[in-house]
């Protein structure tokens, strides 16, 4: 017997005494009620006839303790990665994403967010990727591929509730229900769940409570192009838009995409966004969310303008200075970047210096 400390179960590595299975036949599973059952009849022909069958069930537990089993470690631990690169275009080569600085960075980002979660339990990796497309485009079945079948859960519970956290027992990869059908406290409850770098919570029939590092990453699909209803903490949420997949490809190449991953994270890399990526991060969610109220006034401060900085256009607006943060920058900044204004690097001179340049839509159309 064993400890499978992915789905916190012990589990049976052979047949129990006195079954008709076969020792070549016989897959390792989850102990049953039926061989505690088993058990106490072993004991009872073995001189035990008063073997209390609490007893037994406590001795096998204890046993199966001694005895650690990690699958997702023994499986990523098991390959060879054969030198070529896929891990960093692999949203573009599987997914059919189109290539972008952006895109490479967070998909190989999750990617070696996987890998910390399943060799360094507990981690922190709260971000998740948010694969966007229409219905029946491979979405699911892509992340279902890339976790195994096994290790992929795609039904997670109320996340106020302790079932989410019985949810991630034995799960790798884990899709968030519709972002879009989230409320604004559904999305803070998902916000404060992700950040989570353990499970606290008492299982059924235990008597203690049990403290589990997380072991999984977090995705999510949609078919919705406005599907989130709070900016704030859109730094954890990586959206990227999906085209054709090729999941017959992703299904060959899985083992050596985890194998560079691995590497990935053996060498060093980072499974976050730095400051500059993190901005892109956040203008890049900012331009999913539901329609804004200040829409209409920012984009008639800036009609008869070429360029602009969000500073500008928070003084057009009226804004008091007290009120001039960060968050109202980013707002300002999503709004204008949804109307197809693009940013360009930054104001050289002048009272906006270093601060971002925003360009027209037109003035920003070399045709």
């Amino acid at each position: 017997m064993a400890y499978d400390e992915l789905s916190a179960l012990p589990v049976l590595l052979r047949p129990m005494p006195g079954s008709r299975t076969p020792k070549s036949t016989f897959t390792p599973r989850p102990l049953r009620d039926a061989d505690i059952t088993a058990a106490v009849r072993w004991f009872n022909r073995a001189g035990h006839p008063n073997a209390p069958r609490a007893a037994v069930a406590d001795a096998l537990a204890f046993v199966a303790g001694e005895h650690m089993l990690s699958p997702i470690r023994d499986y990523l631990e098991g390959l060879q990665w054969d030198g070529k690169p896929r891990v960093a275009d692999w949203l573009e080569r599987y997914c059919g994403v189109a290539p972008a600085n952006f895109a490479r960075k967070v998909g190989q980002a999750w990617l070696v967010s996987a890998v910390a979660r399943a060799l360094q339990p507990g981690c922190k990796a709260d971000c998740v990727l948010v694969l966007e497309g229409p219905q029946g485009a491979g979405k699911s079945s892509a992340l279902r591929i890339l976790a195994g079948e096994a290790w992929f859960h795609d039904g997670l519970a109320d996340l106020h509730s302790k079932d989410a956290s019985l949810a991630l027992r034995g799960k790798w990869v884990i899709e968030l229900p519709e972002l879009a059908a989230m409320r604004r406290t559904d999305i803070e409850a998902a916000k404060a769940f992700l950040s989570r770098t353990e499970e606290r919570y008492r299982p059924p029939y235990a008597h203690t409570e049990v403290v589990e590092p997380r072991r999984c990453v977090f995705a999510a699909t949609t078919n919705r192009v406005d599907y989130l209803n709070d900016e704030t903490g859109g730094r954890r949420f990586w959206p990227v838009k999906v085209g054709k997949t090729s999941l017959a490809d992703l299904a060959a190449d899985r083992d050596q995409i985890w194998a560079e991953a691995v590497a990935l994270f053996r060498s060093g890399t980072i499974w976050w966004l730095d400051r500059v990526d993190e901005e892109e991060a956040a203008l890049t969610v900012a331009s999913r969310a539901s329609d804004d109220p200040w829409t209409a006034d920012v984009l008639s401060a800036v009609a008869d303008k070429a360029e602009s900085s969000t500073k500008d256009v928070l003084q057009l607006l009226g804004i008091p200075l007290e009120r001039r943060g960060k968050p109202e920058a980013m707002r300002v900044a999503s709004i204008l970047t949804r109307a197809g204004w693009q940013r360009r690097g930054k104001f050289t001179s002048g009272p906006n210096r270093d601060l971002a340049l925003y360009v027209a839509p037109d003035a920003s159309d070399p045709d």
